[in-house]
């Protein structure tokens, strides 16, 4: 196919299919080398599931950045920056300093656990139906958030390729449930380590081509800086304002806190090293990985708007949603070149299986370690992995079933914040209560796992039904013409005006507070909601209950501040004394 003709038509060609297609044989063919070859040498679950515990620095960190960037950071970021400007820069700051708290307080706790099962420690420190009750809701977060992630990443790929978008779910489903199911944790992460290195690729070839198409640096920057997408220090109060330096600092640090210090994900590849030393050299090479490709996709985001300043292609009604923001671009940009658009839609797909095969090899980890050996504590270890293995093919149909709920968020990056804040913020009080305060009960921590669940779903839920109008930065259609529409839709397919759109038409509608607030502050909100209902909780329910906490499992710090500072904390909330 000649440049002229790729480029009328907008579409993959023969070699981008190549490039996406390596990428995926390689992945699987990483999966299934180690769950055949390697057979042998993965029979107990602890080779399984956290690779023997024997993990080298390179594929902890790699695996742990390419689970936690995810489509979100290709897709969904530079969409944040394209509308809302580089007020979250801060974002890369505050993701190092939780590096460094995860390091000092996380890392060490659950390695000293012990266990697969991060939430372990519910059990140790509360009872063991407070640690179902977390497992259980923690895996239908986990699955909520990988099905906006196979969402977001199958309509940008059916906007370049014309397959339809239930197709290519059921497609890279069935690829992942493969290679991860077969090969275990190994498999996972050594492909992580090739799908790491294929997301960057594709950062990188975007930024480059970008620039060179709209015409370098000068007019990025005076286009950004003219529309105020170059602010950083909106001080704002607003709270309902999506990005300020309030809500990129603050709210996002209580976010992501949250997030990074409770996810199974994550942690599960911090576990397959054999040290506590280990993983923490691999969590901070991952963060600082982390906080460098977010970066990159705010500059994304800038050049994209560069190119489009006259023209929006969401308001031109040139793409049906934000997901397609950044496909249409590099469909535009690099359409006419053989590969380039295939690497790019190669990282974007590595990205996604990356964080598939994270869900699908974690969520069966923990039921088989919460609900299926405490009822069958006969099985085999044999017997168990097959068990695994057919988890991850429920794990990934409840994944595709899921897609119908979480297709209705405005895009990736919220719909996986959101979806996060659910659970992370009331966990994160139940851990770390659970360590700081000696006499807090298992009632108590339900009770307050359960309040901040109630209370985030009513601002999520909320604000997807209602969806409040969204202030962008200026967004120009004056420029358009019909030269600018990239993609073809199909004859079905109508771009999408959302319920915010139409009710910018409509003043009288009011909206409640709380569901018109900026994404960004709900962890917060839930973690001081359920911070409130422990510590009320505990002065009700803390009487007769012993502090079950076994002292060799706590971190540290956490003894350095019992030695401190616990008995006049505790004399003040009037909870208990601590027995360090």
């Amino acid at each position: 196919m000649d440049s002229e003709k790729r480029a009328s038509s907008a579409l993959l060609g023969f070699g981008d299919y190549v490039v996406i297609g390596a990428m995926v044989l390689i992945s699987t063919g990483v999966g299934i080398y180690y769950g055949i070859a390697k057979k042998n040498k993965q029979v107990a679950l602890v080779d399984y599931f956290l690779g023997g515990r024997k993990m080298t620095l390179i594929p902890v960190a790699f695996s742990a950045f390419a689970t936690a960037i995810g489509p979100g950071s290709i897709l969904g970021t530079p969409t944040e920056s394209y509308n809302f400007g580089m007020q979250i820069v801060w974002w890369c700051i505050i993701q190092f300093l939780i590096a460094f708290i995860l390091n000092w307080i996380f890392i060490p706790l659950y390695h000293k656990m012990g266990s697969m099962n991060v939430y372990k420690f519910l059990e140790v420190r509360y009872n063991t139906k407070t640690k179902n009750v977390v497992t259980t809701m923690a895996a239908v977060r986990a699955i909520l958030q990988c099905s906006n992630i196979v969402y977001g990443t199958a309509t940008a790929l059916n906007r370049a390729t014309n397959i339809e978008t239930w197709v290519i779910i059921g497609s890279i489903t069935g690829i992942c449930v493969l290679y991860t199911s077969v090969g275990g944790m190994k498999g996972v992460m050594w492909a992580d380590v090739i799908q790491a290195v294929a997301m960057v690729l594709s950062f990188v070839t975007v930024i480059v081509m970008g620039l060179i198409y709209v015409g370098g640096v000068g007019p990025v920057w005076k286009r950004s800086y003219e529309s105020g997408r170059l602010q950083i220090f909106n001080f704002d109060t607003n709270p309902t304002t999506r990005h300020t330096f309030w809500t990129s600092t603050v709210g996002y640090f209580f976010s992501y806190l949250a997030g990074a210090s409770t996810s199974q994900l994550v942690h599960q590849r911090y576990l397959t090293a054999p040290t506590i030393k280990e993983a923490r050299r691999g969590n901070m090479l991952s963060l600082s990985m982390t906080a460098s490709t977010v970066f990159l996709s705010q500059i994304i985001g800038i050049i994209i708007y560069a190119e489009y300043h006259t023209c929006d292609p969401i308001k031109s009604k040139t793409i049906q949603n934000m997901n397609q923001l950044v496909p249409e671009f590099v469909m535009k940009v690099m359409g006419a070149y053989p590969i380039l658009p295939g690497l790019f839609f190669a990282g974007l797909l590595a990205a996604c299986l990356s964080t598939m095969s994270s869900v699908y090899n974690s969520i069966p980890a923990i039921i088989m370690e919460s609900l299926i050996q405490p009822s069958k504590p006969n099985m085999s270890a044999k017997q168990a992995t097959v068990v695994c293995k057919l988890l991850a093919v429920v794990v990934g149909i409840l994944n595709i079933m899921c897609i119908l709920f979480t297709k209705n968020f405005p895009n990736v990056k919220q719909a996986s914040v959101s979806t996060a804040s659910i659970i992370d913020g009331s966990l994160l009080i139940l851990i770390l209560f659970g360590l700081l305060l000696p006499q807090a009960s298992f009632k108590a921590a339900l009770l307050s796992f359960l309040s901040g669940i109630l209370v985030s779903l009513w601002i999520v839920i909320g604000g997807l039904i209602v969806r409040p109008p969204l202030k962008t930065k200026p967004l120009s259609v004056e420029g358009c013409s019909a030269d600018n529409v990239t993609f073809r839709f199909h004859p079905e397919m109508t771009p999408d005006r959302s319920s915010a759109e139409e009710n910018l038409q409509m003043p009288w509608i009011t909206y409640f507070p709380l569901h018109s607030l900026s994404y960004i502050w709900i962890s917060m909100i839930v973690i001081f909601v359920s911070g409130f209902v422990f510590i009320v909780m505990s002065q009700i329910f803390a009487k007769g209950e012993q502090w079950k906490l076994i002292r060799d499992v706590i971190p540290d710090s956490i003894q350095n501040f019992h030695r401190r500072l616990s008995k006049p904390l505790t004399k003040v909330l009037q909870i208990g004394r601590a027995h360090v």
